[in-house]
């Protein structure tokens, strides 16, 4: 071994390379050994293989946690042999046969070979993923739409209901009067006051001054030709007729579309979400309320 590493060129075969690895893997801290075999050469086509003490070799096995023993290969190749020996005879050196030394159980135990394959595996890239402030604000809007769609829609159910029944159930007298309720609904719904207990003509002046003064559409006329047309359905002994009942319509629908196409965004919008139903008590006495089917002849 101190020939090996003082004289040069190196001399030395798969013996003394191995062994000087080994030293200097240990003085590294790796665990190192020396393993010895046979590494006959095969040519091909022949049935068996003649082994002999020439075939003897050695290498170094490192072991590396989680892997096993690593096999390395330190003799090179070629060695140059120095000039001064060229006229002696050339000696080779017989190798001894030693057995790999005794390893701690626990150690090999613990340095488990395994299989490594060469062919490394693919890595499936991963497909897009949504990130968590999408989701986040995916929600947030869905929850605010939600509360805003199921109440607009709820709302704008009841009233095409309310306008429905008022148009088609009762007596003509009774649906011509509806009209008129209807139209005090809407317009308490976009925001202006509708006075309690007084006549359909005073109504009318109070809703007319409001939208005035709040630069709403008023229909020509004011309320007032349509308030004469129901209290005159209502009070008098003439018979009201089926086209009678749609002039009324026809006016309430004319007066609100005016008011609503008049009024800023927000205030429709508002009012879309507004719902009143008239009672009783709004409709005033009884003088403003619609008279029976059955009539009294005078």
């Amino acid at each position: 071994m101190s020939e090996l590493f003082s004289r040069q060129p190196m001399v030395g075969d798969e013996e003394q390379y191995t062994s000087a690895f080994a030293l200097m893997a240990r003085h590294l801290g790796y665990p190192t050994r020396v393993v010895m075999g046979f590494d006959p050469k095969v040519t091909s086509g022949n049935s068996t293989v003649v082994v002999t003490g020439k075939d003897v070799t050695a290498w170094n096995e490192v072991a590396f946690k989680g892997v096993g023993w690593v096999p390395f290969y330190p003799t090179p190749t070629k060695t140059d042999a120095p000039q001064a020996l060229t006229t002696k005879p050339k000696i080779e050196p017989q190798p001894q046969v030693r057995q790999p030394p005794t390893s701690n159980q626990k150690q090999d135990e613990v340095l488990t070979p395994v299989k490594t394959s060469d062919k490394s595996q693919k890595v499936k890239k991963p497909s897009f993923v949504v990130p968590g402030w999408a989701w986040a604000v995916s929600g947030a809007i869905g929850i605010l739409l939600l509360a805003v769609i199921v109440p607009y829609r709820t709302v704008a159910a009841l009233k095409r209901r309310r306008r429905a029944r008022r148009l088609l159930i009762g007596p003509p007298e009774r649906r011509i009067a509806a009209s008129w309720d209807e139209m005090i609904d809407r317009y308490s719904e976009l925001g202006l006051e509708v006075p309690k207990r007084s006549t359909r003509l005073q109504v009318s002046q109070a809703i007319e001054s409001q939208a005035t003064e709040q630069s709403l559409m008023v229909p020509t006329g004011g309320f007032v030709s349509l308030a004469n047309i129901v209290d005159t359905a209502v009070f008098s002994s003439q018979v009201v007729t089926d086209g009678t009942v749609e002039q009324a319509w026809r006016q309430t629908d004319a007066a609100t579309k005016a008011s609503l196409d008049s009024a800023g965004w927000l205030r429709r919008r508002i009012a879309s979400f507004r719902y009143r139903r008239q009672t009783q008590a709004d409709a005033g006495s009884a003088m403003a309320r619609p008279r029976r089917s059955s009539r009294a002849s005078t």
